[in-house]
């Protein structure tokens, strides 16, 4: 038997030792003494990706924090349209600020495969859907987006 801890006890003391805010004023107020170097956005996504409040959360929170603030983005990064977030997409560029996206199926096989036979065969995907089983769905808080034929895709 394994000497090591199982990954569920490890998770869990991960999970209820990291400090969690409802709002970046309550950041602010708690971390004010020591800026954290890095934050998990795990709001809905129509609280970030533009400039406009309150879904600007990424831009407050670089204002708050300043430059040196790593953000982890939890798919999907906006809900916003495209042109909506272009800005904030390049604020967080010349900001240097360190982005990155999860996607947990990132690392499927399936997934894997697809997108070994779309480089091999020079493919350019014109439509990407996921399906996620998490129960029911509220649907009057869901937004799709749709490309026309005519529309870059990508």
């Amino acid at each position: 038997m394994s000497a090591e801890k199982p990954l569920f006890t490890v998770l869990f003391v991960g999970a209820v030792s990291t400090a969690h805010f409802l709002t970046v004023a309550e950041a602010t107020q708690d971390l004010s003494k020591n800026a954290p170097h890095l934050i998990v956005l795990g709001s809905p996504p129509q609280f970030h990706g533009t400039f406009l409040a309150p879904r600007d959360l990424e831009t407050q929170l670089i204002t708050v924090f300043g430059l040196s603030l790593s953000i982890f983005y939890e798919k999907p990064i906006s809900t916003a349209l495209p042109h909506e977030s272009y800005n904030v997409a390049h604020r967080l560029m010349e900001s240097g600020n360190l982005i990155s996206v999860g996607y947990m199926m990132r690392y499927l096989r399936i997934r894997q495969k697809a997108k070994q036979i779309i480089n091999e065969n020079n493919l350019t995907p014109m439509s990407i859907s996921a399906r996620y089983a998490y129960g029911e769905a509220d649907l009057d808080t869901m937004q799709a987006i749709a490309f026309e034929h005519y529309e870059h895709v990508g």
